[in-house]
């Protein structure tokens, strides 16, 4: 009756044990993220989810089996291949970022996380890897914006500005125009200035147009 008892309990075991083993087969394929298991004794490389085949461009043949000085072109810095050993000395590495080397040569950001554990009695490293490159593209983008509004923001305080001078200007000359007595030399000088003070005003106005990003189209009316 106990050796009943303990073979039924090694069976739930074996029963347990079978059914973490498939929940973790599932999430290993289903992740979008790349994840790898590699075992720390000499950087082999045990597996590879789809998602590490779509992100990195190699095939799942070209990297399983293969130990890290045989896939070192992955890494774009030489340095970024000691994440492994710092995995096997403090147990984890938490969102690393670096850069890497896809299969067609096109270097992407990813940041990486691993963590140490046994599987079979060996020490391996289970490591999730996040393409972070679009994400970088509109960062980038992002502060480009930023950047282009504060321009923006400076160009239309100084267009304001500049136009109130240019207005002061343009009613003094209209006013100077208005004089009967002033000579002909006087009145062409005053003219030039005029049409001077026109353009500066349709500068200011560009300057106005390009603080608030909008888009116009002129015509006669």
């Amino acid at each position: 009756e106990i050796v009943a008892q303990r073979t039924r309990e090694l069976n739930a075991t074996n029963d347990r044990l079978r059914e973490s083993e498939e929940h973790f087969s599932r999430a290993f394929h289903a992740s979008p993220d790349a994840v790898s298991i590699t075992r720390l004794s000499d950087g082999l490389v045990l597996d590879v989810n789809g998602a590490f085949v779509r992100i990195f461009g190699y095939s799942r043949d070209e990297i399983v089996g293969r130990g890290r000085d045989e896939v070192r072109g992955i890494w774009v810095h030489n340095e970024d291949r000691d994440w492994i050993n710092q995995v096997a000395r403090q147990d984890l590495v938490r969102e690393r970022q670096l850069r890497v080397r896809r299969f067609d040569g096109r270097e992407i950001d990813v940041v990486l996380s691993s963590e140490k554990t046994t599987i079979h009695g060996q020490a391996c490293a289970i490591t999730i890897t996040r393409d972070i490159s679009e994400y970088k593209a509109l960062q980038a983008q992002l502060l480009h914006v930023q950047k282009m509004d504060a321009v923006g923001q400076l160009a239309g305080g100084f267009a304001h500005d500049f136009n109130n001078i240019l207005s002061a200007m343009y009613l003094n000359v209209g006013l100077l125009l208005d004089d009967k007595s002033i000579t002909q030399a006087t009145r062409t000088g005053l003219l030039e200035l005029q049409n001077g003070a026109k353009r500066a005003t349709s500068l200011t106005r560009q300057l106005l147009l390009f603080s608030r990003r909008q888009a116009v189209q002129s015509q006669p009316l």
